[in-house]
């Protein structure tokens, strides 16, 4: 502002007067606040139900929104639902479930050429450290929440947890609420 000479200093100096710092702050506070205000609504959503479905068949999950879940098929760039495997007996082929749950690489060798292309092996990175998750494509996954529903273009990545926070069944990535 000095550069310009604009008659806001009331010294000679370098710095700027008193009022126009604080004109500059109250500013800045209510850009602050009401984007604030903004993005906590945006994101505010913590649960939802998931419809998965596979061929005839359809399971629903109730999800909750983990804004840490940053989990990517490194290939395609979609983002990955980690949900309970028991949850999705009904619908994830016996095959998928028995890699899901440990069973030798070697089990790939005897999968279907459709429940092959189905599977992807996503690397994961946590807390307690790295590993490979199997995650699958789903006919559909679609979202019910407050806003009605939505159909997603995700992964499920099979997870044998049990239930997460609150009785659910799925993390859902904050990314596909938005």
């Amino acid at each position: 502002l000095n550069k310009a000479d604009l008659p806001l200093s009331e010294a000679e100096g370098d710095g700027i007067s008193a009022w126009v710092l604080a004109v500059i702050a109250l500013i800045s506070a209510f850009i602050a606040y009401f984007g604030g205000k903004f993005f906590k609504k945006r994101v505010s959503r913590r649960y939802a139900t998931v419809n998965i479905r596979m061929g005839e068949k359809q399971v629903s999950l109730k999800a909750f929104c983990d804004s840490g879940n940053l989990l990517r098929d490194p290939i395609t760039a979609r983002p990955c639902i980690i949900a309970d495997i028991d949850a999705l007996s009904e619908v994830v082929p016996p095959p998928i479930a028995e890699v899901a749950r440990g069973a030798s690489v070697a089990q790939f060798a005897s999968l279907s050429s459709d429940t092959a292309r189905r599977m992807r092996l996503i690397p994961s990175k946590t807390a307690t450290g790295e590993g490979m998750m199997v995650a699958m494509r789903a006919d559909g996954i679609f979202i019910e929440d407050e806003k009605g529903v939505k159909e997603l273009d995700a992964l499920l990545a099979l997870c044998p947890t049990g239930n997460f926070d609150g009785d659910c069944q799925a993390l859902l990535p904050a990314s596909l609420l938005m």
